[in-house]
């Protein structure tokens, strides 16, 4: 059994949670992920669809629900390419 002059030693010597502070601290320096442009989500998926019906587990449900994605990036690119009106810039009041 310890006696208290031990127990402090052996409190003392304890790490007083560094870990965790560095932890806390590698946490908040990490950057948030980056989001990869409407562009650049379509072109990658275009790459993943050639990908995928080249594989043997290629079914007509997944490679439904992919060429949707893909159809929504391409929807979102295309409306950087659109030109806006000038009564888009005025109010409605």
């Amino acid at each position: 059994m310890m006696n208290d002059e031990e127990i402090v030693e052996f409190i003392s010597n304890m790490p007083d949670d560094a870990e965790e502070d560095e932890e806390q601290q590698n946490e908040e320096k990490t950057e948030p992920p980056v989001i990869p442009s409407n562009n650049g989500a379509f072109l990658h998926l275009e790459e993943a669809l050639k990908w995928f019906e080249g594989q043997e587990e290629c079914d007509p449900h997944r490679l439904l629900c992919l060429k949707s994605i893909r159809d929504l990036a391409a929807k979102k690119r295309m409306t950087v390419f659109r030109q806006t009106r000038m009564t888009d810039f005025l109010k409605k009041d």
